[in-house]
C-alpha cells in the first residue's frame, strides 16, 4: 500500500466510515450521570481501639488527612443508659477521644452515627435497653424515651465539640418501623430544639440488605410528610443482591432524596493476622461491587472499618495490635485513591469492547478524569486502546496498578500517546488500575508532600542489636526532574537513608517509601533534616532522636547517694549521665540547675515527673530519707503556695509497690522544706522512683510546680532502721499460686515487722473468697512479727480464670500507715497442665487508662488509696478518662497499677 492510500485508509477509520473491532476500554466525559456528594469512613466498632494504637494521630491523619474522607461513621450504644436514669456517659470517653483525633486530622469531617446493632446480629439480644423496648416479640416501644435516649447522646457530643451531623435512628433492625422513626425523629428535634443542640440530618434505614433498603424507602414515599423528616437514604449490601441497588436508586430518586452505601467494603483482606493476602482478590471483588453501586446511581458510600478493632485475626485498611503502630497494607493505598477521586465529581459513563471479566468506572469533574479498571480475569491484556471521548487531553494521563506482584502502594507509569494523540495501556491479570486523565494543564509543578514532617526517633540504645528505623512516603506532583534525598545538619551523622536517594521523574509521582535509619554512637540528643529536592521546589523533614547507654550501677545498702553534693548545679541532661552520676535519672527536669541542690522535678499543668535513684542492693528493713518539698511557683504566698493540694501529691515507688505518699503522711505542706520518711523492708535489687504528680485544678492553674531534693545539706539516703516496720507498702501485691475449679485450696505468704510496740491486725470483706484464716497478731519479745499467715481460697463455685481480692493491714501504731493488700490466685481446671493463658492488657494511651479484657467482665478504677473512682460492667474493652497520679486498675479479679502521666 502506498503512502497515499494509508493516509486515506486512517482517514476513513477517523472519520468512521470503517471500523475495526479491536479490545479497548473507553470512557465518555460527555456522559455524566450522578454527583458524588458522599465519601467516609466508618470507626463505628473500632473508635475506641484507635486509643490502642501507639500513633492513634498518625492512624487518624492517614485517613481523614491524607485522604479526602468527609464523613466519619460512629455508634450509639445502649450501655449508655441500661437503666433509666443512670447514665454511662463515660462509656463514650474513648470514642470522643478518637472524634477529637478524626476532627483534628479534618477539621471539616461530618459525623454520622448508627445504632450499636451487633446485639441482636451477633446474640439474638435487645439492640435497645429494655425500658425503651422490649424484644422478642417486641409488644412494647416508647418512642418518647427513645428520642430523649438519642437527644442525650447529641447533646453530650456536641458538649465535647464532636457535633452529630447525620444520624440514623436504627441499623440493621427492622424492629424500628418506618411509623416509629416517623415519630422518633419528632422528639429528637422536639428536645434538640429545647435544648440548643444543632438538629441533625436523618438518613436511614442503615438496613441489612438492599431488599430492605427499598421497602423502607417505598413506605416512607407512601406516607404524606415522611419523606421531608429525611436528607438521605442508605443501605447495606451485606446480602450480595447487587442487583437491587438499581430499585433502591429509582425509589429514593422518586421522593427526592440521594442513595448511599453506609457500610461498603474496605478491601482489607480478611483473616490474616496482619499479612498481606495471598491474592487480590479480595480487592477486585470489592471495587467490582463499587462499580455496579456506582453504575446504579448510588451518590456515595462509607468505607467499612478501615482500621484495627483489636481483633487480632482481622487485617484491615491499617492494621494494629494494642500497643503497636499502625501499618498501612495495600488496601489502604488502593482506598486512598479511590477516595480523593470521586468526591464532588461526576459519574461518567464507561465500558470495555472484547474483554471478558474486566470492569470500570469512572468519576470526572472541570479538570481531570479518573478511570477506574478493575481485572478479575487471569488474562494479561496489552496495548489495548484507551478510548477518551468527548474531552480533550492538555496535561497528562497517569496509569497507577495493583497487583500481587506490586508494592503496596502501587506502580505508577505515565502512558505515552501516539502520533494521532491517541492512547494504549496494559492491563494485568487480576489487577486493579487507576488512570487520572488530565483535561487541564496541572498547577502542581513540582508540588512535594509526605505523610508527616518529622520524624522522632525517642529514645535508642546505644549499640543495640537491631537499627531503630522509620519510614515516610514522598509524593512529588508533576516532577519536572529527578527527585533527590539528602540528609544534613550537625548530627546528620547520627541518621542515614535505606535504600535509593534518587527516583526518576516517572517513579517519583506516587508515594515514594523513604526508610531512616538512627543509629546512635553515645548519648545524648541529636537533630538533622531530611530534604526531598525536585525542580527548583524542596521539602523538608525534621529527624531527632536521643542515644543513651543502658548503665546501670549498684548503690549499696546503707550506703548516702555522696554522688548528689547538695549545693551542686547539676542540669538534667546531667542527671541523667549514667557514668558520671551513678544511674540517677530524672523526667521533666530543669534544663538548668534549682536552687539548693539543683535536682528538681518540674512538671506543669497536668503532668507528672520522676526522679529515679540507681540501682540499690537492699538486705530488708530500711528508712528512706529525703529532704525534699513540693513547690508552686509564680505565686508569692506560703498559704497560696500550698492551696489545692488535692490536685497534686508526691510519692516513692519499688516496683509496683508504693512505700510512700505524701497525702497519707499526714501532711497537707508542700511549700515548706522537711525531712520526709518512710520505712519498708526489701530482699534484692531495685530502683526507688520519686513520683511529682498534679492535675489542672483551680487557681493552680498555669502554674509550675516541682518536686525539688536538697537543702540544707541534706542527701537522699537509705539506712538500717530501729524504727517500727512491716514488710507490706501501701499497695502490696501477693501472688497465692493457683486453685483446682470446684475446690477448696489454700496458700499463705509472709507477715514481717520490726521494732513494734503493738500488734497488726487484718480486715477482710464477708465475700472473699481468699480468706485469711488468723486476723491479729502480736509481736514477740524482741518486738518483731514473723509469721505465715494461711489463707484458704474457696473455689468451689468460680469461674476459670484469675482473681485478686483486697485486704487490709492496720496498726494502732501512728507510724504504720493502713495498707492495702491484693491477694492473687488463679482457678485452673483440674486437668489443666499449664497456667490458664487468660491476660487482661491494662495500659496507658495519653491520659487513658485502656482496658482490654480477656473475656467479658467487670472493671473498677481505685485511687492508689482504695477509693473507687469509676467503673464498668460487663464490657471487654474500656477507657478511662484520669487525671495523673496512680491506679489501681481491678479487672475481673485481677489488679494492676498503673502511672497516668500525660
Amino acid at each position: 500500500m502506498n503512502k497515499k492510500n494509508l493516509l486515506l485508509l486512517i482517514s476513513c477509520i477517523l472519520s468512521g466510515w470503517i471500523s475495526i473491532s479491536a479490545q479497548s476500554i473507553t470512557v465518555d466525559y460527555a456522559a455524566q450521570h450522578q454527583t458524588i456528594t458522599m465519601i467516609g469512613a466508618d470507626m463505628e466498632r473500632s473508635a475506641s481501639f484507635l486509643q490502642s494504637a501507639a500513633n492513634p494521630q498518625e492512624i487518624a491523619n492517614w485517613c481523614y488527612q491524607d485522604i479526602e474522607n468527609m464523613v466519619c461513621r460512629v455508634s450509639y450504644d445502649k450501655k449508655q443508659e441500661l437503666i433509666e436514669g443512670t447514665t454511662n456517659f463515660a462509656f463514650y470517653d474513648n470514642a470522643i477521644a478518637s472524634m477529637k483525633m478524626v476532627k483534628i486530622a479534618n477539621p471539616d469531617v461530618k459525623f454520622w452515627a448508627t445504632m450499636k446493632s451487633d446485639y441482636n446480629g451477633y446474640n439474638g439480644q435487645n439492640n435497645l435497653p429494655d425500658w425503651i423496648c422490649d424484644y422478642k416479640p417486641t409488644t412494647r416501644f416508647d418512642t418518647d424515651k427513645y428520642g430523649v435516649f438519642l437527644a442525650d447522646y447529641l447533646e453530650l457530643m456536641h458538649d465535647n465539640g464532636v457535633t452529630i451531623s447525620y444520624i440514623s435512628v436504627s441499623k440493621e433492625w427492622s424492629v424500628i418501623t418506618v411509623d416509629r422513626a416517623h415519630q422518633i425523629i419528632q422528639k429528637v428535634n422536639s428536645e434538640c430544639s429545647s435544648r440548643g443542640v444543632p438538629q441533625p440530618m436523618y438518613a436511614s434505614p442503615a438496613s441489612w440488605a438492599v431488599s430492605q433498603g427499598v421497602s423502607y424507602v417505598e413506605s416512607v414515599g407512601s406516607k404524606s410528610g415522611y419523606a421531608d423528616m429525611y436528607t438521605a437514604f442508605s443501605s447495606h449490601n451485606l446480602n450480595k443482591q447487587s442487583h437491587l441497588w438499581d430499585e433502591f436508586v429509582d425509589a429514593c430518586t422518586i421522593v427526592g432524596k440521594p442513595a448511599y452505601c453506609d457500610e461498603s467494603g474496605n478491601a482489607g483482606g480478611g483473616r490474616t493476622n496482619g499479612e498481606e493476602p495471598e491474592t487480590i482478590g479480595t480487592i477486585l471483588g470489592v471495587y467490582s461491587e463499587k462499580a455496579t453501586m456506582y453504575a446504579a446511581g448510588l451518590q456515595g458510600e462509607l468505607i467499612f472499618e478501615v482500621w484495627s478493632r483489636g481483633v487480632s485475626s482481622e487485617t484491615r485498611n491499617i492494621y494494629f495490635t494494642s500497643g503497636t503502630e499502625g501499618k498501612r497494607m495495600r488496601s489502604y493505598y488502593v482506598m486512598k485513591n479511590f477516595a480523593n477521586h470521586i468526591y464532588q465529581r461526576k459519574y461518567l459513563s464507561s465500558s470495555t469492547t472484547s474483554i471478558s471479566d474486566v470492569e470500570t468506572m469512572a468519576f470526572g469533574n472541570d479538570n481531570e478524569i479518573a478511570l477506574w479498571v478493575i481485572n478479575s480475569s487471569t488474562s494479561d491484556y496489552a496495548g489495548l486502546d484507551l478510548n477518551i471521548n468527548n474531552a480533550s487531553v492538555n496535561g497528562k494521563v497517569y496509569q497507577y496498578a495493583w497487583d500481587i506482584d506490586t508494592k503496596i502502594y502501587g506502580e505508577a507509569s505515565i502512558l505515552t500517546p501516539d502520533i494521532f494523540k491517541n492512547y494504549s495501556c496494559d492491563i494485568k491479570a487480576q489487577s486493579i488500575n487507576l488512570f487520572v486523565i488530565q483535561l487541564t494543564e496541572p498547577t502542581t509543578l513540582d508540588e512535594i508532600s509526605a505523610d508527616t514532617d518529622n520524624l522522632d526517633f525517642g529514645t535508642v540504645n546505644i549499640g543495640g542489636s537491631e537499627p531503630t528505623s522509620k519510614t515516610l512516603y514522598v509524593t512529588v506532583d508533576e516532577p519536572s526532574t529527578d527527585v533527590s534525598l539528602a540528609i544534613s545538619g550537625f548530627s546528620a551523622n547520627q541518621f542515614s537513608i535505606n535504600g535509593n536517594t534518587s527516583y526518576s521523574s516517572e517513579s517519583a509521582t506516587y508515594a515514594i517509601p523513604v526508610e531512616v535509619i538512627f543509629t546512635p554512637n553515645s548519648d545524648g540528643e541529636y537533630s538533622a533534616n531530611l530534604t526531598i529536592t525536585s525542580g527548583s521546589k524542596s521539602k523538608t523533614i525534621a529527624l531527632s532522636g536521643e542515644g543513651y547507654e543502658s548503665e546501670i550501677v549498684d548503690i549499696p545498702f546503707s550506703d548516702y547517694f555522696s554522688t548528689l553534693v547538695p549545693g551542686s548545679t547539676l542540669t538534667t541532661s546531667d542527671i541523667n549521665s549514667f557514668s558520671d552520676y551513678k544511674g540517677w535519672q530524672v523526667h521533666n527536669g530543669l534544663s538548668s540547675g534549682a536552687t539548693r541542690m539543683n535536682v528538681t522535678t518540674v512538671v506543669g499543668d497536668d503532668d507528672i515527673g520522676y526522679f529515679l535513684t540507681p540501682e540499690i542492693n537492699f538486705d530488708g528493713p530500711f528508712e528512706l530519707s529525703f529532704y525534699a518539698r513540693m513547690k508552686l511557683n509564680n505565686v508569692s504566698t506560703t498559704l497560696t503556695q500550698n492551696e489545692n493540694n488535692q490536685f497534686r501529691n508526691f510519692y516513692a515507688v519499688i516496683g509496683n509497690d508504693t512505700i510512700y505518699d505524701h497525702h497519707k503522711n499526714g501532711s497537707t505542706l508542700f511549700q515548706n522544706y522537711n525531712k520526709w520518711k518512710c520505712r519498708y523492708s526489701y530482699e534484692g535489687k531495685a530502683r526507688i522512683k520519686f513520683f511529682a504528680i498534679t492535675q489542672e485544678a483551680g487557681d493552680w492553674i498555669g502554674k509550675t510546680d516541682g518536686l525539688t531534693f536538697g537543702a540544707n545539706n541534706e542527701s537522699v539516703s537509705v539506712l538500717e532502721t530501729s524504727s517500727p516496720t512491716v514488710n507490706m507498702a501501701f499497695g502490696e501485691s501477693i501472688d497465692l499460686g493457683e486453685v483446682t475449679k470446684g475446690s477448696t485450696g489454700s496458700s499463705s505468704f509472709n507477715l514481717k515487722g520490726w521494732n513494734l510496740s503493738s500488734g497488726l491486725t487484718f480486715t477482710q470483706s464477708s465475700s472473699n473468697k481468699a480468706t485469711i484464716s488468723s486476723l491479729s497478731y502480736s509481736p514477740d519479745f524482741f518486738n518483731e512479727i514473723n509469721e505465715t499467715i494461711s489463707v484458704s481460697i474457696d473455689a468451689s463455685e468460680l469461674e476459670l480464670g484469675t482473681y485478686a481480692e483486697k485486704v487490709f493491714l492496720n496498726s494502732s501504731n501512728s507510724e504504720i500507715k493502713q495498707r492495702t493488700i491484693w491477694l492473687n490466685y488463679e482457678v485452673t481446671s483440674a486437668t489443666s497442665i499449664k497456667q490458664i493463658e487468660y491476660k487482661h492488657n491494662v495500659y496507658v494511651q495519653f491520659n487513658h487508662v485502656i482496658v482490654d479484657a480477656a473475656y467479658i467482665t467487670d472493671v473498677e478504677v481505685f485511687s492508689i488509696g482504695g477509693q473507687k473512682i469509676k467503673d464498668a460492667k460487663h464490657i471487654d474493652h474500656a477507657s478511662f478518662n484520669l487525671n495523673n497520679g496512680i491506679y489501681l486498675i481491678k479487672v475481673d479479679h485481677e489488679v494492676h497499677k498503673i502511672v497516668v502521666s500525660n
